[in-house]
């Protein structure tokens, strides 16, 4: 995962492990070219995410309690109703109760997997929008349980995650 990250940053990982001694984990990255607090973000992303109508309803499932935090707080900053889930089987009980326009799910999780969590989704309602994230490259496996879902490969901007959701509600 580490490495996936890097790579998608475009930088690269060394990972040295020897037994006895631990673990050493170098990340490499091109050296940047923004602003002095050395954060800087694609400028084109951010403005053509427009701003969502309120209160559409969103169910965000990740067994990652940071990682849903910060995409329910981004979510509901953007106007949706959020609601969150940190399992597949809560999810899937808030989904028979709540019936959200837009699903996120975390692709890998214990217990069920998001593409478990998908499969019983859309056998309960076969044209449920849904996003998967993940921090891997699990298309085929996605495809062959939601063939028209989007997916958004982590770490991504807030304003992609928005973008994306729009497009959902504008089929």
């Amino acid at each position: 995962m580490v490495y996936g990250m890097a790579r998608q940053s475009g930088g690269t990982a060394r990972i040295e492990s020897r037994v006895g001694e631990g673990t050493r984990v170098r990340l490499y990255f091109r050296m940047a070219d923004g602003e002095e607090d050395g954060v800087e973000q694609d400028e084109s992303l951010v403005a053509a995410a427009k701003k969502p109508p309120a209160g559409h309803s969103i169910l965000v499932i990740d067994d990652d309690e940071l990682v849903r935090g910060m995409l329910c707080a981004s979510l509901t900053e953007s106007g949706f109703a959020v609601t969150e889930a940190g399992d597949g089987q809560q999810g899937l009980e808030l989904f028979k109760t709540l019936r959200p326009e837009v699903v996120v799910i975390d692709f890998i999780m214990p217990g069920m997997t998001g593409a478990e969590v998908a499969q019983q989704i859309r056998a309960i309602s076969p044209g449920q929008r849904i996003i998967f994230v993940s921090g891997y490259s699990e298309t085929d496996a996605i495809r062959r349980v939601a063939p028209d879902a989007a997916i958004l490969t982590k770490p991504f901007l807030p304003a992609v995650l928005d973008r994306a959701i729009q497009a959902l509600l504008e089929d």
